[in-house]
């Protein structure tokens, strides 16, 4: 038979720790877990998740199942050795209605609600020549009964109604010594038990049973929790006969174990985790190196702000050493063309430098709107590109730093070796030899030449024919050799002058190559800070956004939880019975794991599975059936509890 555990939040919680005890049985379909919420007045509102649990089910029973209340119940007091029997009904007559207290209201909505008392009145009845006669007529309270059908319509529902309903609850014994020593010589019969049952309004269909709990410390507690649970699990699994299990009685139940089988069984599940965790481990492992061969390059939130320039070309800068002859003809005319080519020349340089501040401010503006990265261009990135991505945005931090003192204060555009350059070529063009100067020189020399030759032309003309040709010879000689240092200097100049416009040239190409480098510089500069900004956005978004992860890792992932919760509870098991469970890595199985099967529902996270054992109830003789082998006996132990 199909048995639902209904239970509150706060049970469930626990319960939850001890979900491998019932793994094999919710998997089979023989116990379902239902969430009870206390202040429900309707069974669609009380156990909302009921109805598609037993809607298959052609019969079913309910345990209710009290480890701690939440605040619904436990704002009413129970008396110390029964918590189903409240001091709430102990109190003055209470007048008929819907019980307050959860777990009867509870009872009332999935058994039967205890229709009202029914009042015997005495009527006398004379007979002529008898004696009178008494008897008693029932009496119906109106009130009460139109109650009943209210109630009974509130708690109508669509739905197959639990075949008996099993309560569970924990207690702590609170009996005296000196009341244990007087219930002994206390001679109680049969009709003086206990009719808390009548008293507190419970459906007929109930059977109570408590667990007591040992007050010995967190350890004992474990224990205790965990033979509880084992407990829970045979009252659902078994259908208890009638003359083991009365009603309007209260029972208290305990389980019996076999340690020597509980450790190895505890030891086995140990080496199934531990060959599970491996092979998961190997299988992650597969699945990250072909990942990361696939993930290898950083992401791109790199980004280039370029500073475009339109440069000019090298002629239009260059002024022309062939503007200027070898010989001046005109100072005036030279310092002329001089002058045009040299404005020229600086404009085409300060039109570039006016050009790279506006590229500038433009490179600036389309920085403003890169600092950021759209949050659907944020990949999944693996440990490794994370670490080389915090190396490389400290670099950029580093190069934003260092490049921000390299950075010009302005563009002083004509710079002071530019115009010593040109104020030397002005002083070279000033200084040359002129065409007229030359001739006058020429004349000079010639004149100089010529007077001091005649006198021997004079007197040698007459006598010394032949000698006339040697002195006109050596005239022409004299005026050669007087005029070739002068057009040495001609040649001189000319060159000096070249190498002068040259080196003004250079100086005007050295200023146009450094607002191209200051440019660059300062695009390296903005490029950093965007790249840096970028990375800095890009791990950000990373950190809040969520990836679909792999199936195969999703699964892996939930399963690894799972087994060190399971690991924890072992150990906690462990302590709690005093046993020797190895829990180092020695040894594991190497069974095949189907990591596609929830930890919820995985018989990984069990100690047995598959099997089924039966052991005694009580000494009666009859047994009951049991997944574990460790469990040896089930004990139901009727409570002597008397008014």
């Amino acid at each position: 038979m199909f048995s639902v555990l209904i239970q509150n939040q706060k049970t469930i919680e626990i319960f939850q720790e001890f979900h491998p005890i019932f793994t094999e049985a919710m998997n089979q379909g023989k116990i379902g877990v239902c969430r009870w919420m206390e202040p429900g007045t309707t069974v669609d509102t009380a156990l909302p998740e009921l109805k598609e649990l037993i809607e298959e089910k052609e019969e079913w029973r309910a345990s209710i199942v009290r480890i701690l209340d939440e605040d619904a119940m436990s704002m009413y007091e129970t008396v110390p050795l029964n918590p189903y029997d409240f001091k709430y009904y102990h109190e003055e007559k209470r007048k008929y209605g819907e019980s307050p207290i959860p777990l009867v209201r509870l009872t009332n909505m999935l058994g039967e609600l205890p229709a009202p008392e029914i009042r015997y009145e005495t009527v006398t009845i004379m007979e002529e020549n008898k004696s009178p006669k008494i008897i008693y007529e029932p009496r119906k309270n109106e009130e009460e009964e139109i109650i009943y059908q209210e109630l009974l319509d509130q708690y109508d529902y669509d739905g197959k109604r639990p075949s008996e309903i099993i309560l569970v609850s924990l207690r702590v014994p609170k009996r005296s010594k000196k009341e244990s020593i007087e219930k002994v010589w206390t001679d109680f019969k049969e009709v003086d038990s206990s009719s808390f049952w009548k008293k507190n309004c419970y459906a007929n269909s109930c059977r109570f049973i408590v667990y007591d709990l040992k007050q010995e410390g967190s350890v004992q507690y474990e224990a205790d929790m965990f033979k509880f649970w084992l407990s829970v699990l045979i009252l659902g699994l078994n259908r208890i006969d009638s003359d083991e299990l009365q009603a309007y009685r209260l029972y208290r139940m305990n389980v019996q174990l076999d340690k020597e089988i509980l450790q190895e069984d505890i030891q086995n599940c140990i080496n199934r985790l531990y060959g599970a965790k491996y092979f998961m481990k190997q299988t992650l492992q597969a699945e990250d190196s072909e990942w990361i061969k696939e993930h290898r390059k950083l992401p791109e939130y790199k980004m280039e702000i370029p500073v475009i320039l339109d440069l000019p070309r090298r002629n239009d800068m260059n002024v022309d050493d062939s503007l200027f002859p070898l010989v001046a003809g005109n100072v005036e005319d030279d310092l002329r063309r001089w002058g045009e080519s040299k404005k020229n020349a600086e404009y085409k340089l300060r039109e570039t430098a006016g050009q790279a501040e506006i590229a500038l401010d433009e490179a600036a503006e389309r920085m403003r709107g890169m600092g950021s990265v759209e949050g659907s261009e944020v990949k999944q990135i693996n440990k490794y590109q994370k670490k080389m991505m915090d190396a490389d945005l400290e670099n950029l931090y580093f190069m934003v730093i260092s490049t921000q003192k390299e950075l010009p204060d302005s563009q002083n555009t004509i710079n002071k070796n530019v115009k010593e350059k040109a104020e030397e070529v002005r002083t070279s063009l000033l200084s040359r030899i002129t065409a007229e100067q030359i001739m006058g020189i020429a004349m000079i020399i010639l004149l100089a030449v010529t007077l001091s030759v005649i006198p021997g032309f004079l007197v040698y003309t007459d006598h010394y024919s032949g000698s006339v040709k040697s002195m006109i010879t050596f005239m022409l000689l004299l005026i050669d050799i007087m005029l070739v240092p002068i057009f040495f200097m001609v040649f001189l100049q000319k060159r000096e002058l070249v190498f002068k416009v040259r080196d003004y040239n250079h100086e005007l190409h050295a200023s146009m190559m450094k607002i191209v480098e200051n440019s660059e510089v300062y695009s390296t500069f903005l490029s950093s800070i965007v790249s840096h900004s970028r990375g800095m956005s890009y791990l950000q978004i990373l950190k809040n956004k969520k990836f679909t992860m792999s199936s195969t890792r999703i699964a892996v992932d939930t399963h690894l939880k799972a087994i060190d919760h399971m690991m924890y509870s072992l150990e906690k098991w462990n302590k709690a019975f005093y046993l020797n469970v190895n829990f180092n890595q020695s040894f594991y199985d190497d069974d095949i794991f189907d990591i596609s099967i929830l930890p919820i529902k995985n018989k990984l996270y069990t100690f047995e599975y598959g099997k089924q054992y039966q052991i005694p109830l009580n000494n009666s003789g009859r047994n009951v059936d049991v997944n574990f082998e460790f469990v040896t006996k089930l004990e139901l132990i009727r409570e002597e509890l008397y008014d």
